[in-house]
């Protein structure tokens, strides 16, 4: 209900944050979107936790995308739904065996996921090679791509105005 009202508001964007976590709520609002964001700082959990949210995205999506219980099964049964390093594109090489026509609309439907990386609090050139090993791994294992599209710097006078509970504006307006 909650997505059918938001595609009906008069709005050329609408912007939501949906936070972490892979429950279903979260990862409907995010595979409605048109344009997916996917923001991460180069630290190992953020990046464990982005690739887990995107390999749940890819399997809702995946679901979604089966119009019948037989298709449903064949996505859901797979070795590859539920094993961390088994790649997407392999369940979708065994699928389009059994069932050509739906394998072809799971590859269509990853080639358009439309998924980007954004960095967050980026200290170094070094750190924006970690977000690309990601974009690449993402690719390999769950067949989608996503590019990093930017990368924010780290900022101590950001980081402080989040420690003083100042907006950042603020504190940047008093020096």
């Amino acid at each position: 209900k909650l997505i059918r009202h938001i595609r009906a508001l008069d709005a050329d964007v609408v912007l939501i944050d949906v936070g972490a976590g892979v429950s279903f709520n979260v990862l409907d609002l995010f595979d409605a979107a048109d344009l997916r964001l996917v923001v991460m700082t180069p630290q190992l959990t953020s990046l464990q936790n982005a690739y887990a949210f995107l390999k749940g995205a890819v399997f809702r999506e995946l679901r979604r995308l089966a119009d019948t219980d037989a298709r449903v099964k064949l996505v859901e049964a797979s070795p590859e739904a539920s094993a961390a390093t088994r790649r997407v594109p392999d369940l979708v090489a065994r699928i389009r065996e059994k069932d050509a026509a739906f394998g072809q609309q799971l590859l269509a439907g990853l080639a358009s996921f439309g998924a980007r990386v954004v960095g967050n609090q980026v200290f170094d050139v070094n750190e924006r090679g970690i977000l690309a090993a990601i974009s690449r791994m993402t690719s390999d294992f769950l067949g989608i791509d996503t590019p990093v599209i930017g990368a924010l710097r780290a900022s101590r006078k950001v980081h402080d105005s989040i420690q003083h509970r100042r907006p950042y504006l603020l504190e940047a307006s008093s020096e």
